[in-house]
């Protein structure tokens, strides 16, 4: 008999004389590694299965792996303009997609300020009793002011391509839409601040901060692109008249643009039920 930790052999016995261990016998032991040893491997499929779930668990996931790209080109993106944002003139449409991601952050951080400077002063006034019950709705809010800043800049891109086109260069409407959200990146800015300011009961700064934001992306940035645009090639006229045509046709399209929101605003109240006894 041999023992199956130590292999020290013996006669009789259950138990090792040496270590205690269980003793068994010899050749059962030599039979019981050959039958493992000579035992078949397991089948072509299965272990074809088992190299494929092993594939799959540590290949990465292509829709992450796509977001964290964008993410770092993006922050390419964005330090390189935010130096320079007079450099995609230049570029034309090489920054379509960045540019146009900078305009959608920029809505969506428009578009959530009315919610949280609503919450903020509820919870200011009430002390936040039954604000689950009776606070703002979140989409409702978001939606209607992500819609309208939505308009609004679509709005300045169209006038700044209407105006480009009749007086000044060949540009496409992707090249004006790139070119118009490499600027917006400092408003961007202002109101990332301005949501940080809020959340911390900063009113003042975040209210100052708000308005630097919507007059650097409403007025001076427009102008200034247009400006840049007309001075660079002006076919029909000087720029002066361009630049002139411009203020006229955005403030004619903001009277229109607020009009319809007014009179939208309008009809919901008088549809609420404030004015059903």
């Amino acid at each position: 008999m041999s023992c199956i930790k130590c292999g020290h052999e013996q006669s009789a016995g259950k138990f090792c004389g040496n270590c205690g261990s269980e003793m068994v016998v010899k050749e059962d032991f030599v039979s019981q590694n050959q039958h493992q040893a000579s035992a078949p491997p397991p089948p072509l499929q299965e272990q074809v299965q088992q190299q494929h779930q092993a594939a799959v668990a540590s290949a990465p996931n292509p829709t992450i792996e796509k977001a964290k790209a964008t993410s770092k080109n993006y922050w390419n993106y964005f330090k390189q303009y935010i130096k320079s944002p007079s450099h995609s003139l230049i570029t034309g449409e090489a920054e379509f997609k960045n540019g146009v991601i900078s305009i959608i952050l920029f809505s969506i951080l428009l578009g959530s300020l009315p919610y949280l400077v609503a919450r903020r002063a509820m919870e200011s006034t009430f002390g936040g009793f039954g604000m689950s019950d009776y606070g703002p709705s979140f989409f409702e809010m978001f939606f209607q002011s992500f819609m309208i800043t939505a308009a609004i800049v679509f709005l300045i891109i169209t006038c700044l391509f209407l105006i480009n086109k009749v007086f000044g260069r060949e540009d496409t409407y992707k090249s004006v839409m790139t070119i118009y959200g490499s600027h917006i990146l400092l408003p961007l800015i202002f109101l990332v601040t301005a949501v940080v300011t809020l959340l911390m009961s900063m009113y003042t700064l975040s209210s100052i901060l708000i308005i630097l934001s919507l007059a650097t992306a409403v007025g001076s940035i427009p102008l200034y692109i247009i400006s840049s645009l007309l001075s660079t090639k002006s076919k029909t006229a000087d720029p002066l008249y361009g630049y002139i045509a411009y203020i006229v046709l955005v403030s004619i399209a903001t009277v229109l643009l607020g009009t319809s929101i007014a009179e939208s605003s309008f009809w919901e109240m008088m549809d609420s039920d404030l004015f059903y006894f």
